[in-house]
């Protein structure tokens, strides 16, 4: 063999690899070219769900703050309402006390065995009487007395 036969022959491999050696930067290159496409696609995704995670993170504060506003709203007017009633629960049990009590007192301490005799209408005097006795009971002025007061007949 010749030198030119060796040179010729050596080029013919060096192609031969040549073309293997392109076939698999080919091959390479176009898995990259896939993976890189692929990147993008999930670059794109992760922005948007990081941007729907911020958008939700921003609402859920928001309604956070909305809903602690609400509460401590109702909670001063829960305190108003309940101051009111208090107030109104102590003016009416001085009014029971320093007032009605002791006007039903006087009208039950009234009902004698001789005011019943002296009253023309006996059924209606004895049905005002009871109705009288059914007030106190309501208004509880034995709390306030200690004991009842003689209710009559």
């Amino acid at each position: 063999m010749t030198q030119e036969e060796d040179n010729t022959e050596d080029i013919a491999h060096l192609a031969e690899n040549a073309e293997q050696l392109l076939a698999k930067v080919a091959l390479l290159t176009g898995d990259t070219g896939d993976s890189l496409v692929g990147i993008a696609k999930y670059g794109r995704r992760n922005r948007r769900m990081i941007w729907a995670v911020a958008i939700s993170i921003a609402l859920d504060l928001f309604l956070t703050l909305l809903v602690s506003g609400v509460l401590i709203i109702t909670r001063d007017n829960s305190q108003r309402v309940e101051q009111v009633t208090s107030r109104l629960d102590y003016a009416q049990t001085t009014q029971r006390q320093k007032a009605l009590c002791p006007l039903y007192e006087i009208f039950i301490s009234s009902d004698t065995p001789a005011a019943r005799d002296a009253a023309p209408d006996k059924p209606r005097y004895d049905h005002s009487f009871m109705v009288i006795r059914e007030g106190y009971n309501a208004l509880k002025c034995s709390e306030f007395k200690g004991s009842s007061p003689q209710l009559g007949p």
